[in-house]
């Protein structure tokens, strides 16, 4: 139920009318040569589980060498190339099935969403007003489906029709702000 409770807490009525089932995404997992490593195996276990415990079955663009190794694992996995090649594949394979592209990084250990109100950051030099803000500020440990549910919500809703969303790959939450 968390997913659905952020889903309803931090998305406007008019944005929540955007929200898309799981069915309407192609998540993408650009690897590569970590399918052998126990460090590697590791993270790509954490990616891999926080997918399945929403019913999602990512794709994971590797490079021809690792093909293998990544399917031993028991992943949906297909060569990709190097990573720009890799990245441009997941694009177009989510054009020609009319998805929605949604590429995730391999070593994600979690998505955190902080629910707090936008700060001006101009002119700091340090991280105090954003560590400050930070204190008391609610958290949303969330699956990437609902973190994907909620960037494409916020954008369909916007009247300027952006195209590309994301996040800052940190664990740093002060830099996030």
């Amino acid at each position: 139920g968390a997913d659905k409770k952020f889903l309803q807490d931090c998305l406007s009525a008019k944005e929540r009318k955007f929200i898309r089932p799981a069915k309407d995404f192609l998540f993408g997992v650009v690897s590569g040569r970590r399918a052998t490593s126990d460090s590697g195996q590791h993270d790509i276990m954490v990616v891999e589980g926080l997918f399945k415990q929403v019913g999602i079955k990512p794709t994971w663009y590797v490079d021809a060498a690792s093909l293998q190794d990544y399917r031993k694992l028991g992943l949906n996995a297909k060569v990709g190339g190097k990573l720009v090649p890799a990245r441009n594949m997941v694009l177009d394979d989510a054009k020609k099935q009319r998805k929605v592209c949604v590429q995730v990084s391999d070593d994600i250990s979690k998505w955190v969403y902080y629910d707090c109100d936008k700060l001006n950051l101009r002119g700091e030099n340090d991280f105090k007003k954003a560590n400050k803000a930070l204190l008391g500020t609610k958290k949303h440990i969330i699956s990437p489906l609902a973190a994907a549910q909620f960037i494409l919500a916020k954008m369909r809703a916007d009247e300027g029709k952006p195209r590309l969303g994301g996040v800052l790959p940190t664990n740093n939450a002060a830099m996030t702000l």
